[in-house]
């Protein structure tokens, strides 16, 4: 857990949707500190699973957080360690330096 991106998530972000904030809050509990910024890589279904939530509702969700610049692509090859096949997307948290 980043606890940086917790309370980034809990004290800073504002104008998103419930279903948004949980996502973003499991983001936050999934991210770890790489390249000097925190990313996470948690599939879609992992997310949609422990949120009780559909897996389309995850990927509307991402995009949306990802519209309002909460999220960015992160560095992909942090993920490449799953083998073939699909990979989770790496989501960089824009968790500002100093939280």
């Amino acid at each position: 857990m980043s606890i940086p991106a917790v309370r980034w998530v809990s004290d800073v972000v504002t104008g998103v949707s419930p279903t948004e904030r949980a996502v973003l809050y499991f983001l936050a509990d999934k991210a770890r500190e790489h390249g000097g910024v925190q990313q996470a890589w948690p599939s879609a279904g992992l997310i949609a699973d422990r949120l009780g939530i559909e897996r389309r509702t995850v990927y509307r969700c991402l995009k949306a957080l990802e519209a309002k610049a909460l999220i960015l692509r992160g560095n992909q090859s942090l993920s490449k360690s799953r083998g073939r096949g699909r990979r989770p997307v790496v989501w960089m948290l824009s968790v500002p330096e100093n939280d």
